[in-house]
């Protein structure tokens, strides 16, 4: 008996080395806690915020054109051989190609772990190499990559009353334009809807006929006198000197004056008529208002919210001419403030019903506090990894925050309720935190390993799927293994010097207010000790110093309102003290009914075991069978971002006026809606934002909705307003193609189901497709 005792002595007084050290050395343990609390706290401040995590998009682009050529002949003088010269590559995943009258488009999609710079070095080689087997009159492919930043983050509409669209792009491009591209993280800036200036030569058939000319002899003329070519460089003594030949025209008068026949002094003005007009090449309307709409892009390493502030601070400062309004169009970071701000509402929620959680279950006050403080301290670790490796706050990294709230206690708890039993057993505060804290330290290091063996893994997974898990899994398992630090560390501190009290029941808060006066006392007593008075002198020179002299009589008053403090505060802890204790006691109580009723009806169930298990299976196979299928799935889930984005494609070769006219169509259907409020509007643009060609059949809206709270869902509004817009344009043109959509895919560009139709035959496939 007395060596069983022994060995129970010999394991009761061993001491966790990291425990006792932390303990012993608690100055140490304190200043590197603070340090990486500190450290969060900077990190936290200096974190961009995003909606999702950045991504490295591998998709390479080449576009030809070949003006004239129709669809067969691009499909195989060009497109054919661009992919068979890229289709040697390594790395690719898929080719898609595009053949259309005068352009082909090869889209090369990479492994997601290659490096999208030098994959599109690789691809410019090659097609270098193979230009010399396209067709002459083929312009050199451009070789491009897709970069999500190409689309605007921000649009603004400009417009001046009196003033002409033309005036209005003039000062857009000479003033405006260089100051947002100096706003840091703006890439570059352009605009639509603003006529371009063109020089327009309207021949005369009767002056052309009585000259004996022809049109193209015309045409020459204006070609070659409107020049500006290289001549050569002459290098003398290291110095350099570049001559061109340069006579770009600037004004009608110029052109006017162009020789057609020098033999006979017959010039562009004898017989055409010159005129310098503004073309439209695209229109922009904002709530159908005709602007110049302005678009701000992001660099790559850039955060868009904080592009989107400086931007706006940039034109809040700004003044307009006379006559010019502003009006933001589409702001595309208000979808992530609001999920971010929800995001944060969430994470201090979770964190309020933790700690209510810690207090009804452990039931003192001092040692609940001691081990709320440690959801702060461990999750400080995650913005500080996030700053390191150059992640953002975005849905998926603040999603790890609020799981590792419930997470990151679980250690605390397991110490402090051990500590708290080796006080129960007569321990000394500092004996009772060395050997409860000493007893679990292998218990709760399985634990938090537990979990980083499982989340670790996860993060090294590749593709996109793993640019998304890697900033949750990374953010929660700094968060969890911090915990764990903290648990053994710094919590052991904290239990260790935190001076104690008896509980406090309402019998205590009965008997606090009862001492006013001994606070008072106190209050007198304290005013006069070195630290009083400090304060007090502190308080006086502020007083002084701001010159609020009528409040200086008011310091005689400085004794009571530290009595009056010092009463209000003990009240407080009695307070809080009592309640806590009282729903512990209800908490415990309710528990060991549990408990009991648990016990009890355990006997039955392992008597009815098999029914159990072939209950439990049968309600998996109905879960799996029935209930799954019906589940859609999403790996970026869609948000109601409040804003509708509309496409419509007519015909190739469409003319602008007629775009124009079915986009003035649905903008009168959707200015009837009760919960639209803003329409832009931009016709011609095309895929200008993606590398491609401003295309006349082309129509981009952006549809700003009412507030969620004043509206249905935007997935139901789709659902009502895309069946009309169909049927509206389809009566005017039926091979018109309509994309009506709101959030999912890459930067809400909607959740794209692509069909593909092959055939050797493009009779058939021409047939099929209509």
């Amino acid at each position: 008996m007395s060596k069983i005792r022994e060995l129970e002595s010999r394991i009761l007084e061993k001491i966790n080395p990291a425990v006792g050290f932390s303990v012993r050395r608690y100055v140490m343990a304190v200043g590197f806690f603070v340090a990486i609390v500190v450290f969060g706290l900077i990190s936290t401040l200096g974190l961009g915020v995003d909606m999702f995590p950045q991504l490295n998009i591998p998709v390479v682009v080449i576009i030809t054109q070949y003006p004239g050529a129709t669809p067969s002949v691009v499909d195989q003088q060009i497109t054919q051989v661009v992919e068979n010269q890229v289709s040697t590559i390594s790395g690719i995943t898929d080719i898609n190609s595009n053949s259309t009258t005068g352009r082909s488009i090869v889209v090369l999609q990479f492994d997601p772990s290659t490096n999208q710079n030098a994959d599109a070095q690789q691809v410019a080689a090659i097609i270098a190499a193979a230009v010399k087997q396209l067709p002459v009159g083929v312009n050199p492919p451009t070789v491009q990559t897709f970069n999500p930043n190409s689309l605007p983050i921000l649009q603004f509409g400009i417009s001046g009353q009196g003033e002409s669209l033309e005036s209005v792009a003039i000062w857009i491009q000479n003033y405006l334009t260089p100051l947002i591209e100096r706003v840091p993280g703006v890439a570059n800036v352009t605009t639509d809807g603003g006529p371009s200036r063109q020089f327009q030569v309207l021949l005369n058939p009767d002056r052309l006929a009585s000259y004996n000319l022809t049109p193209q002899q015309v045409v020459t003329a204006v070609e070659n006198s409107a020049i500006n070519v290289p001549i050569g460089t002459i290098e003398l003594n290291n110095n350099a000197l570049t001559f061109s030949t340069l006579n770009v025209p600037v004004d009608v008068k110029q052109i006017s004056n162009y020789l057609v026949d020098p033999s006979r002094g017959i010039s562009v003005q004898d017989v055409a008529v010159v005129r310098d007009v503004a073309v439209a090449t695209d229109y922009a309307r904002v709530n159908g208002k005709p602007v110049v709409l302005v678009s701000v892009q992001q660099t790559s390493d850039s955060n868009q919210v904080a592009v989107v502030d400086g931007v706006r601070k940039l034109l809040s400062q700004t003044p307009l001419p006379k006559g010019y309004s502003l009006v933001y169009s589409n702001d595309t970071t208000g979808p992530i403030r609001a999920s971010v701000q929800s995001t944060y509402h969430e994470l201090f929620d979770t964190a309020l019903v933790v700690a209510l959680v810690v207090l009804l279950f452990l039931g003192r006050l001092n040692t609940a506090l001691s081990v709320i403080l440690a959801i702060p301290i461990a999750l400080s670790a995650a913005p500080l990894l996030y700053h390191l490796a150059g992640f953002t706050f975005n849905l998926v990294s603040l999603l790890a925050l609020i799981v590792a709230i419930g997470i990151v206690v679980d250690d605390s708890i397991v110490v402090s309720e051990n500590v708290t039993r080796y006080r129960a057993m007569g321990f000394s505060q500092k004996d009772a935190v060395l050997h409860g804290a000493s007893e679990v330290f292998s218990a709760v290091l399985a634990a938090s390993l537990s979990i980083l063996s499982v989340v670790l893994p996860v993060s090294f997974i590749g593709g996109f799927v793993g640019a998304y898990l890697q900033q949750f899994t990374l953010g929660l398992a700094a968060a969890v293994f911090f915990s764990l630090l903290e648990a053994i560390l710094f919590l052991t501190v904290r239990l260790a010097y935190t001076p104690e009290s008896r509980p406090r029941t309402w019998r205590d808060l009965v008997e606090s207010l009862r001492m006013l006066p001994g606070s008072m006392k106190w209050g007198l007593s304290a005013c006069i000790r070195p630290l009083g008075i400090i304060v007090w002198v502190v308080m006086l020179i502020a007083l002084v110093a701001t010159r609020h002299f009528v409040f200086i009589p008011l310091l005689a008053l400085y004794p009571a309102l530290l009595g009056a403090l010092h009463y209000l505060v003990r009240v407080l802890f009695n307070l809080l003290e009592s309640v806590t204790f009282t729903l512990h006691t209800a908490t415990e109580a309710g528990l060991d009914w549990v408990r009991e009723r648990y016990a009890r009806s355990l006997g039955g169930v392992l008597r009815r075991g098999r029914w159990v298990l072939i209950g439990s299976g049968a309600f998996f196979v109905a879960t799996v069978v029935f209930v799954a299928p019906h589940i859609a799935f999403n790996f970026v889930p869609n948000s109601d971002s409040g804003t509708i984005a509309i496409q419509l494609f007519l015909p190739p070769g469409t003319p602008l006026n007629v775009t124009n006219a079915e986009a003035a169509k649905i903008e009168s259907y959707l200015y009837k809606q009760p919960y639209v409020s803003l329409v832009q509007t931009v016709v011609g643009q095309g895929g200008a934002f993606l590398g491609g060609i401003p295309a006349s059949n082309d129509v981009n809206m952006v549809v700003q909705l009412a507030p969620i709270n004043k509206r249905p869902s935007v997935f139901d509004l789709i659902s009502t307003y895309r069946p009309a817009l169909f049927k509206m344009v389809t009566a005017d043109e039926p091979s018109a193609h309509l994309q009506v959509y709101a959030g999912g895919g890459l930067g809400g560009q909607g959740n794209a189901l692509q069909l593909t139709l092959v055939s050797p035959d493009l009779s058939l496939l021409t047939a099929r497709n209509a």
